[in-house]
């Protein structure tokens, strides 16, 4: 695959199927046929593994020309009800895709989406990966909490959480910041305090982004609300890791 190849990327998503899988791609037909075949032949050279679990293998891969981030969901192709539930709604992998298009289109910088795809058997969803652009950048520091919040407030504005807001998860480019490894949501119930719960730990997990969070809120009761709303979930969530534990070990 060349750098001429891959210049066919455009925002228009194209539906095919190729190898078993049914695939969603903003490259052309034939293009996006040919990087499905190097990745499952692994033609590529691997330039970074950033996690490789249970729950997910994502990586940095140079395929030509081209670097691209390779997410494999693993967690969420082995969870039983997850897998069930595949029958009626998308693979991650395809709403990965679907939220790094949505996330463009509403003015953001994300990474480009370049192919999905999923497997299934029977109607389920047995495998699935995503392929998107690789963004040369720096995680968010302490000096970039202010374009971090002023970002994140502009996203809830137009009504979505962006879930899972730390510094980690908003790249620094030469272009601003760059909303990666993110699900988007929109709030039905209850959307302003789901939001101030975003803040709320962006806050706690990124420090320097409380200052920069605007006064009415930070004083606010619901913020209140929503920070110790935040620790408790946090407090549910490692009580719920222990008890696992606990299990694994008897």
């Amino acid at each position: 695959m060349t750098k001429q190849t891959m210049s066919h990327e455009s925002r228009t998503q194209r539906s095919l199927t190729h190898r078993e899988y049914q695939l969603r791609s903003t490259l052309d037909e034939p293009t996006a046929r040919q990087l499905l075949d190097d990745i499952i032949e692994k033609s590529y050279l691997v330039q970074k593994i950033f996690r490789d679990s249970r729950a997910t293998y994502a990586a940095h891969l140079q395929v030509g020309d081209e670097q691209l981030i390779h997410k494999i969901p693993r967690a969420r192709l082995k969870r039983t009800w997850e897998k069930l539930i595949t029958v009626i709604r998308d693979s991650e992998s395809f709403r990965t895709f679907d939220n790094l298009q949505l996330m463009n289109q509403l003015g953001f910088k994300a990474p480009a989406p370049l192919l999905a795809g999923e497997k299934r058997r029977m109607g389920f969803v047995v495998d699935s990966f995503c392929c998107y652009r690789f963004e040369e950048g720096k995680e968010a520091g302490p000096n970039d909490a202010e374009q971090v919040v002023n970002e994140l407030l502009r996203l809830h504005e137009k009504g979505y959480l962006r879930t899972d807001a730390k510094a980690a998860n908003f790249l620094i480019t030469d272009k601003g910041v760059t909303f990666i490894d993110f699900r988007l949501k929109k709030p039905g119930l209850f959307p302003k305090l789901k939001k101030q719960m975003e803040l709320a730990r962006l806050a706690r997990v990124y420090p320097e982004s409380l200052a920069y969070i605007p006064e009415n809120v930070r004083t606010s009761r619901s913020f209140k609300l929503a920070t110790w709303l935040e620790r408790k979930n946090i407090e549910i969530k490692a009580a719920r890791r222990r008890v696992k534990r606990a299990f694994k070990s008897s």
